[in-house]
C-alpha cells in the first residue's frame, strides 16, 4: 500500500512538472495588428506638462479610495505617535473643498473625518469624542522655522484654489 502511495505521489509530480502547467505561465498568445500597435512619440518636459495641465484642469472632481499611515507629532518636539494604517476616502472637488474620512480596518469604524473648504477646516476624531475647526492659513510662531504650519499643509491639499482666486 505504501509503495502504490508513492507510486502516485511520483507520478502527480511527474506530470506537474512536465508539462501540464503552462510554459511561463503563459494560457494564450495574441498576435496584434501593426495598425494597433501605439506609437511611441517624442516630447520635451514643456510639452509632457502642458498635456498634463490640460487634462488637470478638465478634472471637477477626484474620488478615491487610499491607504494612510497617520502620525501625529513631531521630531522637533520629540514625539512622533504612528497609528494603524486605515482605509480613507478622499473626495475633492474645484476649487478647494476636499473631505477625507478614515476608516479602521476590518470593522470600518470611522477614525477621522476631515472637511475643508480652502478657507477653514473641521475635524471630528469620534474614538476621543472631539471636533477640532481651525483656519487653514493659522500660522503659530516657531523657534524653528522648518516645521509645518497651517499654510504650508493648506497649500498641499488646495486642489486648485490659487487658480479660484484669480479667476475671481
Amino acid at each position: 500500500m505504501v509503495r502504490v502511495k508513492r507510486w502516485l505521489l511520483l507520478a502527480t509530480l511527474a506530470a506537474i512538472s512536465c508539462g501540464c502547467v503552462p510554459k511561463n505561465g503563459v494560457t494564450e498568445h495574441t498576435k496584434i495588428a501593426t495598425s494597433q500597435i501605439p506609437v511611441v512619440k517624442d516630447a520635451t518636459r514643456e510639452e509632457l506638462l502642458e498635456a498634463y495641465n490640460l487634462i488637470a484642469r478638465a478634472t471637477k472632481s477626484l474620488n478615491a479610495t487610499v491607504e494612510l499611515k497617520p502620525t501625529a507629532g513631531s521630531k522637533y518636539s520629540g514625539v512622533i505617535d504612528e497609528y494603524h494604517e486605515v482605509k480613507a476616502f478622499l473626495l475633492a472637488a474645484r476649487p478647494a473643498e476636499i473631505r477625507v474620512i478614515g476608516q479602521a480596518p476590518v470593522i470600518g469604524t470611522t477614525v477621522f473625518d476631515m472637511a475643508s473648504d480652502g478657507e477653514t477646516f473641521q475635524v471630528s476624531i469620534p474614538s476621543k469624542k472631539k471636533f477640532l475647526v481651525g483656519a487653514v492659513a493659522a500660522e503659530r510662531p516657531s523657534s524653528n522655522p522648518s516645521k509645518i504650519c497651517g499654510r504650508n499643509i493648506s497649500s498641499t491639499r488646495s486642489f486648485g484654489r490659487k487658480s479660484a482666486r484669480k479667476n475671481r
